[in-house]
């Protein structure tokens, strides 16, 4: 007795010491215990652990908590009971996520149990379970009983008493090893839920239910559901006039090649959701005795039973059924569909209805009410045996959504929705995607002023040759990508009253239009759009293309392969060159061209000047160029290329990468274009020093001069002391009194000499003088940036004076070197920049 005590005193103790914290109750299930575990020190534990044999020993009137401190231990391998062990009213998850692989409670008195919920559950463990002596006379609850026991192959439940027993919900569930089940003993006279009682049990192959009683069960939802290895049922016993829901009842039950329900009454049924769902084997149904007048909820019924070649639907009452959703979606098999009884006059979802029905050849829908429906998305994608769909009846007035239609309908030749409003619908996604052999559809009744997306519409219709959407309201949309794509045989498209103003979206709207020759988008508003790209491409027809309204300008905007292999009639802009040759700094665009160009018009700061093409010479590389040139105080104003065909129509203007210059004009101040060069050559600063330094200095020069001229206030870079003294020391110049000198910056550049004389002679050549406001001068005009810094000798009445344009900028810092005003920074820019074009001649 005193080591049996000690025994005891230590398994106590271990009990403790190998818990390390609750044991935790399944997901959804009522409280499992009903006092705190805690260890006791006292010599009263009903249950005592024996190291050596990793054997729980359960013995006299066991007490639940000291079972359960057990729960989850993975040194507990067997569980036993000893005689006259008597187990408590309530064993309420008592053995819950027990590790043990052996429980032998054969000798365990369970006379006076009521309650037997979870009793097992999670016991993942289990390979052996004896409870042959048990009486459960009693018991009123086994929900979840045995769930979860994932090893156990044989379960022996023949002794078992069931007269009492209300709750069988998911009393078997994930019994994933379980192979068959002998309930004959079961009688059920006092079930009320048997929900989930065989799911998830996908070994199971038999189950005898001779004896089960269910006349008082209100609700079937799931009770075989996933049980794929089960060939046959007998459920002629099953009394069902009370049950209200059958929700996936035989759900994943994909080994069943048959089903009798005959003895099923469904009068009071309002749930039949994927009763049959994945019933992949299933061939036949006979519903004829179904009664539905109550239901309302028939989504997914039928979804996935591919091998279902015909279903009797014709006594279904569906007149409170508000749901459709994917009723018949992957019924490959079924070739016919006659709902010609159907009333859908409360239906609201008909998603997926019909989809992937790939035999499916006739369907009468004339009975159809569709004034309520919201969503038709799916409803008939990839019915591709489908050769005609008479729609004429349906409402589409309530409708929102209608992704992917009719996509997929292979067969459709022709479809007529004249009847369609749509004036709620906002998603047009896809809606005829795929339907390879159709060739004309009507969508002149159309309402599309509510769509936002209508990408993918048509996309992969290689057959369609025209599609008048002449009436389309697209004020709304956003997304228009891949609209046509893959439409070889298209050869028009009315998109005359597309307003595109909103569309962020047009990626590859008409790649692959093989056969179209003309598309007209003058119309087109691409200011928000951010993908444009392959919206052209392989559209190898398409020559006459107008796109001069798209604006292109965003500088995330993606165009990639816009135009590749598409012909389309353009002027491409090759090149841009910054001029700086003359006394003007100029802009130098080349381009070539595929079509009648007239005229090239550019419009800048110094005005508007028209080219015609045939004046322009052609570079060595067989390129037009033509050039455009402002002062430097004209930098930042912007100059405009557009160019125009013999008729007056502006051409497209593409870039060298065929993406579409933004409304088909190059648009770029002389200041944007320094920048890019900034941009590229910054890179590699010591091979372009030189010209790095030249654009720099041109930048300081123009800003110099437009704060001066036009009052701006942009950043200038002060002459250095250094420069100032070689300034002073290389351009002095000493004049006479009657004699003064300007230097031009807002027109071409050139240095004045303004004096009375009228015998002038500049470089050995006689002068002629010119007037401005009263004031006789001469001028150097037009002077290079790298000959800014260059002598002249003039001679005024025998008198001769040695000047270099700089000269002027000499005078002012020589006559006060500490000067910063706007005219100090004009001049030593100009300087400055002098010094840097010369050195880049170097």
């Amino acid at each position: 007795m005193e080591r049996k005590l000690m025994q005891k005193t230590i398994a106590a103790i271990m009990a403790v010491a190998l818990l390390g914290g609750a044991v935790t109750a399944p997901v959804g299930s009522k409280s499992l215990f009903g006092s705190a575990l805690t260890a006791n020190a006292e010599d009263t534990s009903t249950a005592s652990f024996d190291e050596v044999t990793m054997t729980l020993t359960l013995s006299g009137n066991v007490v639940k908590s000291d079972v359960q401190k057990w729960g989850s231990n993975n040194a507990v391998k067997k569980v036993v009971c000893e005689e006259g062990t008597v187990f408590p009213q309530d064993c309420r998850g008592m053995f819950y996520a027990f590790r043990a692989e052996e429980m032998d409670l054969a000798n365990a008195d369970t006379s006076k149990v009521t309650d037997m919920y979870c009793m097992f559950n999670g016991c993942t463990s289990v390979k052996k379970l004896d409870l042959s002596s048990w009486n459960t006379g009693k018991v009123i609850d086994m929900g979840n009983m045995f769930s979860g026991i994932n090893l156990l192959t044989d379960l022996d439940l023949s002794g078992f008493d069931t007269t009492k027993v209300q709750n069988f919900a998911g009393m078997f569930s994930n019994c994933s090893s379980l192979k068959k089940l002998d309930l004959s003993s079961f009688y059920t006279f006092s079930g009320k839920t048997f929900i989930g009682m065989f799911s998830d049990c996908p070994s199971l192959e038999y189950i005898d239910m001779s004896n089960i009683y269910t006349k008082n069960a209100e609700e079937f939802n799931s009770m075989f559901r996933n049980c794929s290895n089960l060939k046959e049922l007998d459920l002629s016993r099953f009394d069902t006039s009370n049950a209200t829901s059958f929700r996936y009842m035989f759900s994943g039950c994909s080994s069943l090649e048959s089903l009798d329900l005959s003895s099923f009454d469904t009068s009071k049924a309002e749930y039949l959701t994927g009763m049959f769902e994945y019933c992949k084997n299933l061939k036949t149904l006979d519903l004829s005795s179904f009664d539905t007048h109550n239901v309302k909820m028939i989504s997914n019924i039928f979804l996935g039973c591919e091998s279902l070649t015909d279903v009797d639907l014709s006594s279904f009452d569906t007149s409170n059924v508000i749901s459709l959703n994917s009723t018949f979606m992957n019924c490959y098999s079924l070739e016919a569909l006659d709902l010609s009884g159907f009333d859908t006059s409360r239906v609201t979802d008909m998603t997926n209805t019909f989809r992937s029905c790939k035999k499916l050849t006739s369907l009468d829908l004339s009975s159809f009410d569709t004034s309520n429906v919201k969503t038709m998305s799916y409803a008939f994608d990839s019915c591709e045996s489908l050769g005609e769909l008479d729609l004429s009846s349906f409402d589409t007035s309530s409708a929102t959504n209608m992704i992917n239609m009719f996509s997929g309908c292979r067969s459709l030749k022709e479809i007529n929705l004249s009847s369609f409003e749509n004036p709620k619908v906002t998603v047009m996604n896809g809606m005829f995607s795929n339907c390879t052999s159709l060739e004309e559809i009507d969508l002149s009744g159309f309402n599309t002023s509510s769509a936002t997306d209508i990408q993918r519409m048509f996309s992969g219709c290689r057959a369609l040759k025209s599609v008048d959407l002449s009436s389309f309201d697209t004020s709304k949309v956003t997304h228009m990508g891949y609209l046509f794509f893959g439409c070889s045989a298209l050869e028009s498209a009315d998109l005359s009253s597309f307003d595109t103003s909103n569309v962020l979206y047009m990626p590859y709207m008409f790649f692959g239009c093989s056969n179209l020759d003309h598309l007209d988008l003058r119309n087109f508003n691409t200011s928000k759009a951010d993908q444009l790209a392959s919206m052209f491409q392989n559209c190898t027809s398409l020559k006459d293309l107008d796109v001069t309204s798209f604006g292109t300008s965003k500088s995330y905007i993606n165009q990639k392969d816009i135009l590749e292999n598409c012909p389309a009639y353009n002027v491409t802009c090759e090149s841009v060159q910054l001029l700086l040759d003359k006394g003007l700094i100029g802009m130098r665009v080349a381009f070539t061209t595929n079509t009648d160009l007239k005229t090239v018009v550019i419009n800048g700061p110094a005005g508007e000047k028209k080219i015609d093409v045939s004046e322009l010479e052609k570079n060595a590389d067989g390129q037009y160029t033509a050039e455009y040139y402002i002062n430097a105080t004209q930098s930042h104003e912007p100059i405009a290329y557009s160019f125009y065909n013999g008729s007056g129509r502006q051409i497209n203007l593409i870039d060298s990468k065929r993406e579409i210059i933004s409304y088909s004009t190059y648009k770029h101040s002389v200041s944007d274009l320094v920048g890019d060069y900034l941009r590229l050559y910054n890179n590699d600063s010591t091979t372009y020093a030189k010209l790095i330094e030249l654009l720099d200095k041109l930048t300081n020069y123009c800003n110099s001069a437009e704060n001066y001229f036009s009052g701006t206030s942009y950043t200038v870079t002060d002459m250095s002391d250094e420069d100032k003294n070689v300034m002073i020391a290389e351009h002095s110049t000493t004049l006479g009194d009657d004699v003064k000198i300007s230097l031009v910056l807002n027109s071409a550049t050139a240095l004045r000499i303004y004096t009375e004389s009228k015998n002038v002679l500049i470089d050995g050549k006689k002068a002629a003088p010119k007037m401005k406001n009263g004031n006789q001068y001469y001028e150097l005009s037009n002077i290079a940036a790298q000959r800014l810094l260059d002598r002249h000798t003039v001679s005024i009445d025998g008198r001769e004076y040695s000047l270099t344009p700089m000269s002027y900028v000499y005078r002012i810092i020589k006559n006060d070197p500490a000067r910063k005003d706007a005219l100090e920074q004009a001049a030593a820019s100009a300087y400055l920049y002098a010094k840097a074009a010369a050195d880049y001649v170097k």
